[in-house]
C-alpha cells in the first residue's frame, strides 16, 4: 500500500511539472508518467531509434544523459535500408525500444521489432489512420503524440524529452538547440533564469533573451500561442536560428548525418563535448566530425550561392513567392536548403528537390509561411500519383518522395498550383 501511496504522490508532482510547463491534459500527462517509470527502472535496458535531424539527435542525448536504463541509440532515416542497418545493431538483452521523432518507419519493421520487444513511439507528426489504428491495436506498442489529444500541437520532441530528462545547463542548452532547430519557441526558455545569463548567451550570441523569455511566458498561459502568432514570432525564430551559435550547431548536428558511414561514431564522440568546447572544435575544424562539417558546409553554401542568383534572375509574377531548388549527388541538403531558402529570400514557398545518383526517385522538403497549407498544396501536386508517392509532415513543414518520371510535371505543377 505505501508503495501505490508513493506512486501516485509521485504523480501528483510529475503532473504539476508538466502544468508548468503548459502541459494540460491529464490523458498526455499520464501518458509520459508512464514512459517515465519505464525510463526509470534500472531493471529495463532501453535502445533509441532517433531521427536524423537536430531535433531527434538533441532528443536521444538529453534522454541517454539522463536514465541509466538506456542503452544506447541509433539514428534512422525514411530510407528502409536505414532503418534496417539499425535495427541490427539490437541485441538479445534489449527489453525496450523508443523511437523518437520518426515518422516514416517501415510497418514490417515495426511488426517484427513489436514481436519481440515493447516498443514507445514519441512523435509529434500527423499519421494515416490505417497506421494509428495498427499502433493502438497492437499489444506491444504505446504511441505517444501531441496530436492525438490536441490537433494543433506538434511541438518538437526535444521538448518532451527535456521534461523528462534532468536540468542541466547542457540539457537546457540542447533542448534550446532542439526546439529552434525545429523553428519552435516553447515554454523551455522560461528556464533560462534558472542558469548564469553568460552561459545561455554564450550560445545565444548575446541574442535579445528578453524577446523569447516574453514569448516562452505567453506559451505557458497558451500552449499554442507560437503557432497562432506565427507571423509576428516569424523574424524572430529565423533571425536567432540562423544568425546565433545555436543556428550553427544545428546545422552541424544535422551535417554529421550526412557522412553515414561515420554518423554513429561522431554522436559518439559529441557526447564527450559540452556545447560550449563544441562551438570553439567548429570553429577551428580540426578534429574529425568539425574536419566533414566544414566540407559540408562548403557545398552547401556554394548550392544556395548557385540558386538564389538563378532565382533572381528568372522571377516572374507566378514565380516570385516561391523557389525550386534541385541537386544531385550522394548528399542531399534538402531540408536545410529548403527551411533557409525560405527566410533568405522572404517568400511563401521554398522547396528542394533530390537524386541520389543510384536512386530511381527524387527525395523532397518543403517549407511554407504560415498562410500557406502545404497540405493542400501537396494534395494538388500529387493528385493523380498518390499510389507511388510519399508525403508527410507538417501544416508548413513536409518531406515526400516521388519516381523520377514524376520529375518533370512536378516542376510544372509546382510553380502553377495557387496557394
Amino acid at each position: 500500500m505505501q508503495k501505490n501511496i508513493e506512486n501516485f504522490q509521485k504523480k501528483e508532482e510529475f503532473s504539476k511539472k508538466l502544468e508548468k510547463y503548459g502541459l494540460k491534459s491529464k490523458e498526455f500527462q499520464n501518458s509520459l508518467f508512464d514512459l517515465l517509470n519505464i525510463l526509470n527502472n534500472n531493471q529495463n535496458s532501453c535502445y533509441i531509434f532517433h531521427d536524423s535531424d537536430s531535433d531527434g539527435l538533441c532528443s536521444y542525448m538529453l534522454l541517454h544523459t539522463s536514465f541509466q536504463s538506456i542503452k544506447g541509440g541509433h539514428f534512422i532515416t525514411k530510407e528502409i535500408d536505414s532503418q534496417e542497418i539499425a535495427i541490427s545493431k539490437l541485441d538479445d538483452k534489449i527489453t525496450h525500444i523508443i523511437f523518437l521523432d520518426t515518422p516514416s518507419i517501415d510497418s514490417k519493421i515495426v511488426e517484427e521489432l513489436s514481436n519481440i520487444y515493447k516498443i514507445i513511439i514519441l512523435d509529434h507528426h500527423k499519421l494515416p489512420e490505417k497506421t494509428l489504428k495498427y499502433y493502438s491495436s497492437t499489444p506491444n506498442i504505446t504511441y505517444i503524440n501531441p496530436l492525438i489529444y490536441n490537433s494543433q500541437d506538434s511541438r518538437p520532441i526535444t521538448f518532451f524529452s527535456y521534461i523528462l530528462s534532468k536540468k542541466e545547463i547542457s540539457h537546457l542548452l540542447l533542448a534550446i538547440v532542439g526546439t529552434i532547430s525545429d523553428f519552435y519557441i516553447t515554454s523551455i526558455f522560461q528556464d533560462i533564469n534558472n542558469f548564469e545569463s553568460k552561459q545561455i548567451s554564450a550560445l545565444c550570441n548575446s541574442f535579445n533573451l528578453k524577446e523569447l523569455e516574453e514569448i516562452s511566458k505567453n506559451v505557458l498561459k497558451n500552449p499554442l500561442y507560437y503557432q497562432e502568432n506565427s507571423d509576428k514570432n516569424r523574424d524572430l525564430i529565423y533571425k536567432f536560428s540562423f544568425s546565433t551559435h545555436v543556428g550553427i550547431l544545428k546545422l552541424f548536428f544535422d551535417f554529421i548525418f550526412k557522412n553515414t558511414t561515420k554518423s554513429q561514431e561522431y554522436i559518439h564522440l559529441i557526447q564527450k563535448f559540452s556545447l560550449f568546447e563544441l562551438i570553439g572544435e567548429i570553429n577551428e575544424g580540426t578534429y574529425s566530425p568539425f574536419y566533414d562539417f566544414k566540407k559540408y558546409k562548403l557545398k552547401y553554401e556554394k548550392i544556395l550561392q548557385k540558386e538564389y542568383k538563378k532565382f533572381k534572375e528568372n522571377q516572374t509574377a507566378i514565380t516570385k513567392d516561391r523557389i525550386l531548388i534541385e541537386h544531385k549527388g550522394k548528399t542531399s541538403y534538402n531540408r536545410q536548403l529548403s527551411e533557409q531558402a525560405l527566410y533568405d529570400l522572404n517568400i511563401q514557398i521554398s522547396c528542394s528537390i533530390h537524386q541520389k545518383f543510384e536512386r530511381e526517385f527524387f527525395s523532397g522538403s518543403i517549407r511554407s509561411t504560415s498562410n500557406v497549407n502545404l497540405h493542400t498544396f501537396l494534395k494538388e501536386i500529387f493528385k493523380d500519383v498518390e499510389d507511388v508517392v510519399k508525403w508527410g509532415g507538417h501544416v508548413n513543414a513536409c518531406g515526400f518522395q516521388f519516381p523520377e518520371e514524376f520529375k518533370e510535371k512536378f516542376i510544372e505543377r509546382f510553380h502553377s498550383t495557387n496557394i
